[in-house]
């Protein structure tokens, strides 16, 4: 089993948000910002360990957005957050 840890932050953001990543295992990510159920961004990153990834979402408009991330194609992190 791979484990893994996220952090999201911060959850109240105007232009970046970082997600913070560690993995026990390389593992194939996919990181999914949805708005309404309608993918916004998709990112896609192979044999991923660790990371401190940021993404500029300045160019949203203001609202809830919700972010995922699927190990492996499995969902394992699903967090929301504000643009303000």
């Amino acid at each position: 089993m791979n484990n893994c840890s996220f952090v999201l932050f911060p959850c109240r953001v105007k232009d970046l948000i970082y997600l913070d990543f560690h993995s026990d295992l390389p593992a194939n990510t996919e990181v999914i910002i949805t708005a309404d159920g309608v993918v916004v961004e998709t990112h896609r990153y192979v044999s991923l360990k660790a990371a401190k990834l940021p993404y500029d979402v300045s160019y949203l408009k203001p609202g809830r957005y919700i972010m995922e991330v699927m190990i492996d194609g499995e969902s394992r992190f699903k967090r929301r957050f504000n643009k303000e």
